[in-house]
């Protein structure tokens, strides 16, 4: 085909189609020289490439299309040799891309229509290994309000500490262009969400409002490496981006070794929580192994992109987390869906687990989840070839030997002997007796086939009983033994694995005012039962308000605290007091709560040498909670 000038180039993609000059060569709107051919069946169905020629592309694309038995236009799109690794110059230190066989599943996927968020300290666009406009700053959101976010202009694409992008280039960063690493899917759109500042902190108000910006500026994956402790502040903005088909992953957590306590967000049900492993294999030592994770992915000494280097001629660093291992199945997770644009959220999830590599103890378990990633698996539809071992050498043929004949030896007549014959003796044959018996042989023992074991009975009597905001979840036990052994017991909170468990109770802390279902199955070597469900509201625990001091001098303050109130409702603080033989009341304070806990300075009237505090405020079950103190300034 051919190539446009500038000017020409510039008027079809406007949509006109000028033609300046007779032999100007057309080219395709994203400017580079591209075949168009037409791909013709016979009536056997076999295909030929037919390639076409027009003054534009737009008349190229016609002539294709209209040629007798053409069942389309396309462009030629260069393959190489199947299955080598990129030749990025650190491509070797990537042990994560050879542990789930990425540079083998050929040809190489693509990304089409696929928008990675990630939510994090933000994106660096200006590092080496991204193409230009890969990072979608013009997408991009900033919710933390400092002064990167006024440099950035807001959008997200800036990282003052960097681990947002080293996440990032985990996920997209460009294979095959002779620098740097290789994301696990190169060249994905990068759309950065700063919720965390420049020490890596943020609240989960914040992270809540960029899962929503990601939904609604087109992100068809969120990763978020970042966790924290329970919040249900989580868990509208995650269902929001579910329920619109986005895929959201998180890391598991770093804590085994701190508690192991379960994380947030990796615990809110509809998210692919992601736990790590090590390049032999094992789970990480700081993994988090309470039984949340979905999936285990490589997360232990992964090289990326390094916001921060100082060293121009290597900017990459190698870091340890979930953070790390979580960017590997958000990438995987966007290759797929790449191919299955129509997969809801829950349809994603539930192929990454159909498709793991079992790890650990069999089926599900706490530190592996459902088992490793397996990306070559979920884009193929084929394990990972095993290396043939060694073919066994045939048998030799049979060697004939043919023995040599004996040799023949005459023996010479001997001489004739005369001798007079004497009568035979007389040979006197004993009666026969019993025949020996046979010598004894060993009976060979029986061999008995034990019957199949079969999958354990249902748990019986299970309850939930609800606790100042906790919910303790009980069952009977199912009698083990005989052909259906009981290894253990699989708790799911609201239709995800909350834990896995030897015993028949586990107290879960939850939100007070929150329907929750649980449903227990017992599991053992023959199989899985039924699950067995119950419901449980927990209570909320009571609202409290207290003051630090009733005295204070001048100008002195008095600190109110409020615990266990509804988030959204409206604290106060009035004080009443003498003046001039009159009574006053003024209000001191009045905020309005973003969560449950409450802590605010008050200055009283200077001029009131004593007086009263009145604080009121809403508790989590709606109830108005008030107080009223004696107060004395001066």
């Amino acid at each position: 085909m051919r190539v446009f000038t500038r000017r020409h180039l510039a008027a079809a993609i406007a949509g006109c189609a000028v033609v300046f000059g007779m032999g100007s060569p057309a080219a395709a709107a994203d400017g580079s020289a591209e075949d168009t051919y037409a791909t013709v069946l016979d009536p056997a169905g076999r295909p030929t490439f037919v390639e076409v020629t027009a003054p534009t592309l737009a008349q190229e694309v016609r002539r294709a299309e209209n040629l007798p038995g053409s069942i389309g236009a396309s462009f030629a799109t260069e393959a190489g040799v199947a299955g080598a690794p990129s030749d990025d110059t650190w491509r070797g230190s990537l042990w994560g891309n050879d542990a789930l066989h990425i540079d083998d599943v050929t040809p190489r996927p693509g990304t089409t229509g696929q928008l990675v968020a990630v939510l994090d300290t933000g994106v660096s666009p200006a590092e080496e290994d991204w193409t230009p406009g890969q990072v979608r700053c013009d997408l991009g959101a900033d919710v933390i309000g400092d002064a990167y976010t006024t440099s950035s202009g807001g959008t997200g694409c800036v990282d003052p500490h960097g681990h947002g992008t080293h996440v990032a280039g985990t996920i997209g960063a460009v294979a095959g262009n002779g620098k740097g690493v290789a994301g696990i899917a190169s060249g994905v759109g990068i759309i950065p969400v700063r919720v965390l500042n420049a020490s890596g902190t943020g609240s989960d108000i914040g992270i809540a409002q960029g899962i929503v910006a990601a939904v609604d500026h087109g992100a068809t994956v969120i990763n978020m490496s970042l966790s924290g402790p329970q919040t249900p502040n989580y868990n509208t903005a995650i269902a929001y981006a579910t329920s619109h088909g986005v895929s959201v992953v998180a890391a598991n957590g770093n804590n085994r070794q701190t508690g192991n306590q379960a994380v947030w967000p990796a615990s809110v049900p509809g998210v692919i929580a992601v736990a790590a492993t090590t390049a032999q294999g094992t789970s990480a030592y700081f993994s988090n192994s309470s039984g949340t994770a979905t999936v285990a992915a490589p997360g232990y000494g992964i090289l990326s992109m390094d916001a921060r280097h100082t060293d121009p001629s290597f900017p990459y660093v190698s870091m340890s987390g979930t953070s790390m291992a979580s960017p590997h199945v958000a990438a995987t997770v966007a290759l797929w869906r790449a191919g299955h644009a129509s997969a809801t959220a829950a349809q994603v999830r539930d192929a990454l687990i159909g498709t793991a590599i079992d790890a650990g103890p069999a089926g599900f378990d706490n530190e592996f989840g459902y088992g490793t990633v397996n990306p070559y698996r979920l884009l193929t539809g084929v394990e990972w070839p095993a290396v043939p071992a060694d073919p066994a050498p045939a048998d030799p043929a049979p060697v004939v030997t043919t023995p040599a004949p004996s040799p023949v030896v005459t023996t010479p007549a001997p001489s004739p002997v005369v001798t007079t014959p004497t009568p035979s003796p007389v040979v006197t044959t004993p009666p026969a007796g019993p025949e020996p018996a046979p010598p004894s042989l060993p009976v060979p023992a029986p061999v008995i086939t034990p019957p199949p074991a079969v999958a354990p009975a249902a748990p019986s009597s299970v309850r939930v009983t609800a606790q100042v905001e906790a919910l303790r979840v009980s069952w009977a036990a199912v009698p083990g033994g005989g052909t259906a052994p009981v290894s253990g017991y699989r708790l799911y909170r609201d239709g995800v694995l909350r834990a896995t468990l030897a015993g028949t109770a586990l107290t879960d802390r939850v939100d007070g005012g929150i329907a929750h279902t649980y449903a227990v199955e017992a599991y053992g070597p023959g199989g899985t039962s039924a699950r067995i469900s119950a419901t449980g509201t927990a209570r909320w625990a009571a609202a409290r308000l207290a003051l630090n001091r009733t005295a204070v001098a001048r100008k002195g303050r008095i600190v109110v605290r409020g615990t266990s109130l509804r988030p959204g409702s409206v604290l106060t603080v009035r004080e009443t007091y003498a003046y001039r033989k009159t009574t006053r009341t003024v209000a001191l304070v009045t905020v309005r709560l973003t969560g449950g806990d409450v802590s605010v300075s008050v200055l009283p009237v200077q001029s009131a040498r004593t007086g009263t505090l009145t604080v009121q405020g809403v508790g989590r079950d709606g109830r108005v909670v008030r107080i009223t103190r004696s107060i004395r300034v001066g």
